[in-house]
C-alpha cells in the first residue's frame, strides 16, 4: 500500500468528537483515516464524510461487515486495513474471521484490503506497552 499525504485527519471511534462541528475541516484534509466501525452517516457535521483508509480491529470486523452501506459501499474507494492477533485474523487461524474477510474482499473488489503482519503487530504491541505502561 502506498499512501502519501501532506495533511491527514485521524478520526477515532470516540464520542469525544461529537459536537465539535469539525466535519468540514476533516473533509478538507488530503487523507482521512478512520478507526473501526465509527459511523459517518448522521454525524457528518462532526466527523465529515470522506474516508481514505479505514483501520479495523479484529473485534470490529463483524460490525463493519453487517453495515456495508456505511462502511463498504462508498463512492470513494478506501483501503481497509485489518489488524489483530494472527490467532484471530491470520490465515492459519481456526476462527472464521480470515474467511469472512476473504469473502468480503471478493465481494467488494473496488476496495483494497490489507492485513497487518504478525511482526508489525508485535512492534505495535511493544510500542503500545512502552507508551502506556499497559499490555494490550
Amino acid at each position: 500500500m502506498s499512501l502519501h499525504c501532506r495533511q491527514c485527519a485521524l478520526v477515532t471511534s470516540s464520542s469525544h468528537v461529537l459536537g465539535t462541528h469539525a466535519g468540514d475541516e476533516i473533509d478538507r484534509t488530503e487523507c482521512v483515516i478512520r478507526m473501526n466501525d465509527a459511523p459517518t452517516s448522521g454525524y457528518e457535521s462532526d466527523v465529515g464524510n470522506r474516508t481514505s483508509v479505514r483501520i479495523v480491529a479484529h473485534s470490529s470486523v463483524f460490525r463493519v461487515v453487517r453495515k456495508p452501506a456505511e462502511f463498504l459501499n462508498r463512492s470513494e474507494s478506501p483501503a481497509i486495513i485489518f489488524w489483530g492477533p494472527s490467532t484471530k485474523i491470520g490465515r492459519d487461524a481456526k476462527g472464521t474471521l480470515y474467511r469472512l474477510i476473504q469473502r468480503v474482499s471478493m465481494t467488494y473488489s473496488n476496495l483494497s484490503f490489507f492485513f497487518i503482519s504478525p511482526g508489525k503487530m508485535q512492534r505495535f504491541d511493544t510500542l503500545f506497552q512502552k507508551e502506556t505502561g499497559r499490555d494490550r
